[in-house]
């Protein structure tokens, strides 16, 4: 019988979270990334090699001005 694998949610998360075991980085913004550049990384909890990729998104928001005619 094969054990089941347990589902770790790691894509587009806040923090960095090994695909592997689920450890979370508390400390993300620490690892050095550029927007779209991805690093690879040993997890500190299980020792198993992973890649890290920092999205950023930026959002607008307007608002009318003065008052509509």
């Amino acid at each position: 019988m094969t054990p089941q694998t347990q589902e770790i949610d790691h894509k587009y998360t806040n923090e960095i979270v090994c695909p592997w075991c689920g450890y979370t980085y508390r400390d993300s913004w620490e690892f050095n990334l550029d927007d779209g550049e991805s690093e690879v990384k040993d997890c500190g909890a299980c020792e198993k090699t992973f890649e890290a990729t920092r999205l950023i998104t930026i959002n607008y928001c307007t608002e009318r001005a003065g008052d509509a005619e």
